[in-house]
């Protein structure tokens, strides 16, 4: 499962190794999820199922190759008392 937690960023055509920052908090493994890059260093990843069942997190993903070169993960908490439904094959979009 090591092989799926490697992530790359492509920038002018050139890909860069972002591993996680060492001891960061990171989601857990899943198939099926929903994601979506939203900016250079930024993507979002919601849903899937794992081996615990069906998921219904979002979850941000930082990369900061230029400067650190690693990566960080970030819960991102809904900000009212409903949580998302789980869902599986959700599709994400980012919207400007």
């Amino acid at each position: 499962r090591e092989r799926f937690k490697q992530w790359h960023t492509l920038s002018s055509l050139s890909w860069s190794h972002c591993p996680p920052a060492a001891g960061s908090t990171q989601p857990e493994a899943r198939s099926t999820h929903g994601a979506a890059a939203v900016s250079a260093d930024r993507a979002y990843v919601f849903g899937s199922s794992s081996g615990q069942g069906d998921l219904g997190d979002l979850w941000m993903l930082r990369c900061d190759s230029a400067a650190t070169g690693t990566a960080s993960w970030e819960l991102v908490a809904p900000t009212s008392e409903h949580n998302p439904t789980a869902l599986v094959m959700a599709t994400l979009s980012p919207v400007s």
